[in-house]
């Protein structure tokens, strides 16, 4: 099968996707004749199989194999954390009751089907899914899309997809269970933000799009039914939802298809001819409903809303907008959001240096010095602790650490962001080393070449995941509902036991990641300087996946009955086996109480 590219809408037209037309006839199949039934062993004849979505990639050469780059670095383990996220399609033998609890009652619905409630039976964890019935998918290739960009990205304020199942009629989509709610909802209750409050939700907005944006990835339907909170806490964590209309090019296309909702669609939009700044201006009128209660455009009906919309002509009622009413600097943002022309629109990057922006932070209580002082402290143990780990042991950490939510980890998320100066939700090797020195940490000597092993993706920066898992406490991840909820993620059939080939697919590109996705320079594609320490490392050399010898080998240590399989025992035992050698430092780590998995 050709490997056409599903995700700019662009470069679909580039040529035929042979992919559509299997689909259709795949689909013109009565399911309920007899021999109808897609075989679980024919994944080819699914629609995970279709799309095998493990290798869809955007704009960029179309070779059979992409190659792969080997960091040459000391104790490095480098993998594609995507790997984590299982796509599997369900035998005659089970349903997807089988393996959840769902309640009959629907969370809402999104682009392409309903979201339910469940409650996976082997760990107990809640998981918001999302159920799209197959008959009624008339583009496959968006919901293709939804999945390939959910799996690539590693955010604080993105919804995170765990896992793909298929059966028969439907696709699931097994996701973060977020229970606060919608910034809809918390807007018809308000009626309107207060500035600081303002600020704080913008920030994190405009983190999760300078992360997409510097990825190459537009939401294109942003707006306040989209953006969920994590609890029912006033302070809590906001995400962005419903990837369905996203769209990813890494090239210069200019996008020209229609979509997106009303009040929050961007004039280039409506004319046909977009990029990724059509975001900034559903930002902009999200940021004007917050600060005056109601949008910047209005009609009696679509047509009419649409009309000013293309013409982008902003008015701000002084009733509303005056000085007494709304800062001089927050009306500026708006402005800025809401300027016609995109090229002369503010960025994500720009927003979040805008003080404006960053007048949230300092409405929130102080956290004392002492207290970060201890969170760092914490933090180069637990990095140590983790550089000394198997290669085996630090992806089934970085598997849990992946399932963590922001509010079951507690300090360790709140230290991220006191590192994350720039805002954007990865941590740049100087904002680590800078963030400690400030609170006075005795840092090792080799503490730089420990963080830089972090980087698994060779992505240039250490991702929310990457920190995360090499921050905690050894109490957490040896739990019962973690080493389950990490021994789902290498047993891909969900027989009990982990076999050969599922490590090795777990395990695939651990010399090293897509060449496609390594700095060829710095990470920051807006920084030119081809010698930057700052954000990223060079690109290593070239090299291949892991070999049968070192799965095998992998497989070997873990199993202690011989029987050529990793069962729970076998891997609960790993999970709970001491480092080789402990870390120097034994003070100041965080409380693992203030991390937990949530059931």
């Amino acid at each position: 099968m050709p490997q056409l590219n599903a995700l700019c809408t662009c470069c679909e037209r580039e040529g035929r996707d042979d992919r559509r037309d299997d689909y259709d006839a795949m689909h013109s199949v009565d399911v309920g004749a007899a021999g109808a039934k897609p075989s679980a062993q024919s994944s080819n004849s699914t629609f995970l199989g279709m799309f095998n979505l493990s290798w869809i990639r955007c704009c960029g050469p179309r070779e059979e194999k992409s190659p792969k780059v080997m960091d040459t670095r000391t104790n490095s383990m480098n993998f594609n954390r995507s790997n984590l996220i299982t796509e599997h399609y369900l035998g005659d033998s089970m349903t997807i009751h089988d393996r959840f609890d769902i309640t009959s009652k629907s969370l809402g619905a999104g682009s392409y089907g309903t979201v339910c409630k469940g409650r996976d039976k082997a760990t107990g964890l809640e998981r918001a899914i999302k159920i799209l019935r197959k008959a009624n998918i008339k583009k496959p290739q968006r919901v293709a899309r939804e999945i390939k960009v959910l799996k690539g990205m590693d955010h604080p304020h993105v919804v995170r997809l765990y896992e793909v199942i298929e059966d028969q009629m439907n696709i699931y989509l097994v996701m973060e269970m977020l229970s606060g709610g919608e910034l809809f909802e918390r807007i018809k209750e308000k009626r309107q933000f207060s500035e600081a409050a303002a600020a704080s939700t913008m920030k994190q907005i405009f983190s999760a799009l300078a992360y997409c944006h510097e990825r190459g990835i537009i939401h294109r339907d942003l707006k306040p039914e989209n953006l969920m909170y994590a609890t029912q806490d006033p302070k809590a964590t906001l995400k962005v939802i419903d990837w369905g209309f996203a769209a990813k090019c890494e090239a210069s296309h200019v996008f020209n298809s229609t979509v997106g909702t009303p009040y929050y669609v961007a004039p280039e939009v409506l004319e046909g001819r977009y990029d990724h700044m059509c975001d900034l201006w559903s930002a902009g009128v999200i940021l004007h409903i917050l600060l005056c209660g109601y949008p910047p455009f209005t009609g009696a009906g679509n047509k009419e809303i649409l009309e000013k919309v293309r013409k982008g002509k902003l008015e701000m009622n002084p009733k509303y907008w005056g000085p007494s009413r709304v800062s001089p600097e927050a009306r500026k943002l708006v402005e800025g959001l809401l300027t016609k022309d995109p090229a002369k629109r503010v960025t994500a990057s720009q927003a979040l240096s805008y003080p404006w922006v960053n007048m949230g932070e300092a409405a929130q209580p102080m956290v004392s010095f002492s207290a970060h002082r201890a969170a760092a402290e914490g933090t180069v143990k637990n990095f140590l602790a983790f550089h000394q780990q198997n290669a085996l042991k630090k992806v089934a950490i970085t598997s849990i650490a992946y399932q963590l939510r922001s509010t079951d980890i507690g300090q360790l998320h709140e230290f991220f962001q006191t590192l994350d100066k720039d805002g954007d939700g990865c941590l740049t090797f100087q904002e680590i080393h800078e963030g400690l020195n400030k609170f006075q940490v005795r840092l090792p000597s080799n503490l730089m070449d420990v963080v830089e092993a972090l980087d698994t993706d060779l992505s240039g920066q250490i991702d929310y995941t990457e920190f995360i898992a090499a921050s905690l406490d050894e109490r957490v991840y040896q739990s019962e509902t973690a080493c389950r909820a990490a021994f789902q993620a290498f047993d891909r059939n969900g027989d009990g036991q982990i076999t050969k080939e599922e490590l090795k697919q777990v395990l695939a590109t651990m010399k090293g990641g897509d060449a496609s996705t390594a700095a060829s320079s710095c990470s920051k594609k807006s920084c030119k300087d081809t010698k930057c320490n700052t954000h990223g490392l060079s690109a290593p050399a070239i090299e291949g996946d892991l070999s049968d010898q070192e799965v095998e080998e992998f497989l070997r240590q873990v199993d202690k009955n011989g029987d050529g399989c990793i069962d729970i025992d076998e891997f609960t035992e790993m999970m709970r086996s001491e480092v080789v050698k402990k870390s120097g430092l034994d003070k100041g780590s965080l409380d693992p109480r203030s991390v937990r998995l949530a059931h």
